[in-house]
């Protein structure tokens, strides 16, 4: 059985280690006695990167620099692209960017050494995002940031989640998500093994782009360390008409990946067509998603967040007031209404017995006004 490195063996491996002097301020040719090649004596980029990543961690982890506050992006140009521009490292283009990416993804889920949210960065994916409290691990996601309105109302329907993926997954959003999967009803101090499985209903393209993208979040959510995630593909040819599929179907690229994606998925018909996510209506997609995820899904009973946001409405507003308050309102009841406060308060001021309401009140009623003070301060705390 494979044993779990521990954290310093992984920096040893990656050639990370926690170095004194501050790496954005160190020349070139400094750098270069770091990370250069034993080989070739050129600079080592991926190391760089790694090395000023783990810095900026352990600096902000230790309090003796503010989180980044920003997105990745953000930290690419405050600390990575001026470093890599002094050793002569192309930082135009994608290519620059995604080195930066990919160790982020290495250390965070491949090495688990800390989260993306240690280090202060924003949860762009926050406003592209609904969680569920009855039905959270059931997600209805789409491809595009366009259709989130739609799959934020099918999915809110059966109190479950709905996420705009807004392209290729983010591995950072992701673990966002968990995080708010993590804190809804029903998952909160779960570890990550111990969740419930994980069921997706994707909203993607049917083309090659939109089934990797798909399986890239599902990867992901992986590699997070979840163990049991289904995909059930929504988008499919079967769903339209005949006359609908002949008028939104385009012809794919050549080339092998197109040709294993019809070897996978059939294309349209064997033929290498796809379909736009678009063309499918939002009824088209609400049956499909009711159809498919209704096996997975808890009877949800909207009256009982209806109930809760009540009863954390009347909580903050006792908190807000003085006992002497809660007191004088308790004392001012009419009959009716103190019966409703027993009825409801009952299982907690008589947690071991079964004494019928009225008699509770009638205690009430009888009470002096020190017992009556001792129970404004029970409700209050309530």
């Amino acid at each position: 059985m494979a044993t779990t490195p521990t954290t310093a063996q992984v920096l040893t491996a990656e050639g990370i280690a926690d170095y004194a002097q501050d790496l954005r301020q160190l020349s070139a040719a400094e750098l270069l006695g770091l990370f250069a090649f034993t080989s070739s004596g050129k600079i080592n980029a991926t190391r760089v990167i790694k090395n000023l990543i783990w810095q900026a961690y352990t600096a902000i982890r230790d309090g003796r620099r503010p989180p980044i506050a920003g997105n990745l992006r953000s930290f690419w140009y405050t600390d990575i692209k001026p470093v890599l521009s002094r050793l002569g490292v192309p930082v135009e283009g994608r290519r620059a960017t995604e080195l930066v990416y990919d160790a982020f993804v290495e250390l965070v889920t491949r090495h688990h050494l800390f989260h993306y949210r240690d280090l202060g960065f924003l949860d762009e994916g926050a406003q592209t995002r609904a969680v569920g409290q009855t039905n959270g691990t059931v997600i209805l996601f789409a491809e595009k940031d366009g259709r989130f309105a739609l799959v934020r109302d099918i999915a809110q329907a059966a109190d479950a989640t709905a996420l705009a993926l807004g392209g290729y997954p983010s591995s950072l959003a992701t673990e966002y998500l968990l995080q708010a999967l993590q804190q809804a009803e029903g998952l909160a101090g779960a570890a990550l093994g111990e969740r419930p499985a994980l069921q997706l209903f994707s909203v993607v393209d049917y083309d090659p782009s939109g089934y990797w993208i798909a399986r890239e979040f599902a990867a992901q959510l992986h590699a997070f360390g979840v163990q049991e995630v289904t995909l059930h593909p929504l988008i499919r040819p079967e769903r339209l008409t005949t006359e609908q599929g002949a008028l939104g179907r385009y012809t794919l690229p050549t080339g092998s990946k197109t040709t294993n994606w019809v070897r996978e998925t059939g294309g349209i018909d064997g033929e290498p067509y796809g379909l736009e996510a678009d063309a499918f209506v939002p009824d088209v997609i609400r049956a499909a998603f009711v159809a498919e995820a209704t096996p997975y899904l808890r009877a949800f009973r909207p009256l009982d967040g209806l109930c809760a946001l009540l009863e954390e409405a009347a909580r903050r507003r006792l908190d807000a007031l003085s006992l002497e308050a809660v007191v004088a309102q308790v004392a001012a009841l009419e009959v009716g209404e103190l019966l409703a406060l027993v009825r409801h308060l009952r299982p907690r001021l008589v947690p071991d017995g079964e004494v019928p309401a009225p008699e509770v009140a009638e205690r009430i009623v009888r009470m002096s006004a020190e017992e009556v003070g001792e129970l404004g301060q029970r409700v209050r705390e309530q």
